[in-house]
């Protein structure tokens, strides 16, 4: 991404926070703080609009700090409208977190294309081996893997979004590219969560998991497994597939021996629209394989960047930052 488009894009996010009520953390004003004299573990939440901040806020109460973010959600059109701007936005908000609050731990979620942001922050404190609390991923398709604790909100009437209505292969990818899943319900239908009729119920299902997950979470699984790319990519789509070879290696587990439920999260993000893919790969007994070849589903055509996790049944992916590394982008041509 341009570094023009980037600053861009930061400049139309503080242009819509000027009006967030609470504090202003950084000298930009990308980053608000409400309820900051409460004494429980501070929650991260990435919003869509100014309203949701202020209503969340004052739903939860006093005792809960709530930082306060804004998404990527009509900062920027047409090619610059992608699920890489959310990730590049994400990268910043880190850093400024990791300036402000270098000793805090977090509970961290967000809602619809928020959460795509929330997501990517998750990772950026996994790269550096910074526990989180606990996660919630509200009202998005977008799943990246995450070695914790994550609660997955959806409305009971979001039929394009609840993946509990439509999509049971989906579902059936939660145990592995997380260490922990539970799903909760808010009554409605997509984009009506922080009215005044429906606030309490998200205040109440994030105060509930919090309350339950106040001590220090685990750190991130210290395996070192990764998956390399051995070969020719070949982004020609066959038959709707795209081929990849992979290499699995590791270190520590040596003499033969193979973790079990070892998997492959194939995880696609477009760089150029609001989209993102994935899919997941039985590899157990498969790490000492010279190589791999993993018949993948081909995205839409578009320009991607694919990234191959290993995780763990239970205990969601191992060695992200290899992970992060080691993805690469390509360009999915129509089919003629």
């Amino acid at each position: 991404m341009e570094p023009k488009a980037l600053k861009k894009a930061l400049a139309v996010i503080r242009n819509f926070k000027q009006d967030w009520s609470g504090r202003a953390v950084d000298d930009d004003g990308l980053i608000h703080i409400a309820n900051e004299a409460g004494t429980r573990r501070p929650l991260i939440w990435c919003f869509n609009a100014s309203h949701e901040f202020e209503r969340l806020a004052a739903a939860l109460g006093s005792e809960q700090p709530l930082i306060g973010l804004r998404s990527g959600h009509m900062v920027a059109r047409g090619g610059y409208r992608s699920t890489r701007l959310d990730f590049k936005i994400a990268d910043i908000y880190y850093e400024r977190i990791r300036e402000h609050f270098p000793d805090a731990r977090f509970f961290i979620g967000g809602n619809c294309q928020g959460a795509n942001t929330a997501a990517r922050l998750k990772e950026c404190f996994a790269v550096d081996g910074i526990p989180v609390l606990g996660a919630f991923h509200m009202e998005s398709m977008t799943l990246q893997p995450f070695a914790g604790d994550q609660v997955m909100v959806y409305g009971e009437q979001s039929a394009k979004f609840n993946p509990c209505l439509s999509d049971d292969a989906l579902l059936n990818t939660w145990g592995s590219i997380f260490r922990s899943v539970e799903a909760r319900a808010l009554p409605g239908e997509h984009g009506r969560y922080f009215e005044p009729d429906t606030i309490g119920a998200l205040a109440e299902i994030i105060s509930e998991h919090i309350a339950d997950k106040m001590d220090p979470a685990a750190s991130p699984d210290p395996s070192d497994i990764v998956a390399e790319l051995s070969g020719h990519v070949m982004s020609q789509p066959i038959a709707g597939s795209i081929f990849v070879s992979v290499r699995l290696s590791s270190r520590q587990h040596t003499g033969r021996t193979t973790p079990q439920g070892l998997k492959l999260y194939a995880f696609w993000h477009c760089l150029e629209r609001l989209d993102a893919r994935n899919e997941l790969i039985d590899v157990s007994g498969r790490l000492y394989e010279t190589s791999i070849l993993l018949n993948l589903q081909a995205p839409d055509p578009g320009i991607w960047n694919l990234t191959l996790y290993p995780v763990l049944e239970g205990a969601g992916p191992v060695n992200i930052a290899a992970a992060r590394q080691r993805g690469v982008d390509m360009v999915v041509p129509r089919l003629s």
